[in-house]
């Protein structure tokens, strides 16, 4: 498996321009963009595709479009989707988006995927425990970790243990389903980007998270992201991990988040990649394509 080497993920940045199709190397004839809205979402002013998918047209996949020029662009990417909407069709909001496999063929070159987190329904997981943390602020006495200590609470790992029992089977299944429709392709995994940075110290207040379970937090999306970049070694494909770069946070300024918060200077979906997010996500896979 050919992995974005870590020194060269966090010098890359924003900055990282998205060069022009004929330093692209080698030719693409057809892409095809699979995943979740990680890979999905970006400006939600310009949508494309079924709406209730938030398809965004500067969504990554589309910014590696632009930089790769390949001779078809298949993106199929699509909010809320799991490992079985890959194989299945998609309820979004009223919408329907068919099985995102739909769009592979034995002549697909490039495929990018980004996939997992909703195996876990991470809002109804998630919510129960974020709501208290709404109620803080700094003038109010801190709610502790009622995230971590709802998932631990029996002394095991409940959260850990589902993306080990759970998820990792469906994503490598996911893995091999698209080598078995696409075997000449090139296949591309893409993890998430850190919604929270490490440390409670570099968060403030009202992000939808209490503060005291930042760490925990954290520590469970990278074991999910980690969890993704394993699979696609063990199947011999790329591996983009955008979740170890620090800095981008929705915890920071809106000038250098990559992931909103609830609140919102952008048009962009909260907890999610903003444009800039995006932006960022394609130059890391178009340097790992010509690595």
């Amino acid at each position: 498996m050919r992995t974005l080497p870590l020194l060269a993920a966090a010098l890359l940045g924003v900055s990282l321009a998205l060069t022009a199709p004929a330093q692209a190397a080698p030719s693409i004839g057809r892409y095809v963009a699979l995943g979740d809205s990680f890979a999905s979402v970006g400006d939600l002013t310009a949508l494309n595709g079924p709406p209730g998918c938030f398809r965004a047209a500067d969504n990554y996949p589309n910014q590696v479009a632009a930089a790769l020029a390949p001779a078809e662009f298949v993106d199929n990417t699509c909010g809320g989707a799991t490992t079985r909407d890959m194989t299945e069709a998609q309820s979004a909001f009223g919408d329907v988006n068919p099985p995102q496999f739909d769009g592979l063929t034995a002549e697909t070159d490039l495929v990018t995927l980004t996939i997992g987190a909703n195996n876990l329904d991470l809002l109804r997981t998630l919510v129960p425990c974020l709501i208290p943390s709404l109620a803080e602020t700094s003038f109010t006495p801190r709610i502790g970790n009622p995230c971590e200590q709802r998932f631990t609470a029996t002394g095991v790992d409940t959260f850990a243990q589902r993306i080990d029992d759970e998820v990792r089977p469906a994503v490598a299944a996911v893995l091999r389903g698209i080598r078995d429709r696409a075997p000449r392709a090139t296949i591309v995994a893409v993890n998430y980007l850190a919604l929270v940075p490490p440390t409670s110290d570099e968060c403030g207040y009202w992000h939808g998270v209490a503060k005291g379970d930042i760490p925990y937090l954290f520590r469970a999306l990278r074991r999910l992201s980690t969890m993704l970049m394993d699979e696609a070694a063990h199947a011999g494909d790329i591996g983009v991990d955008a979740n170890v770069i620090a800095g981008h946070d929705m915890c920071q300024t809106h000038d250098k988040r990559w992931v909103e918060s609830i609140y919102l200077p952008q048009p962009a979906t909260p907890w999610h990649p903003n444009s800039l997010g995006m932006r960022a996500v394609g130059a890391l896979v178009v340097a790992a394509l010509r690595n």
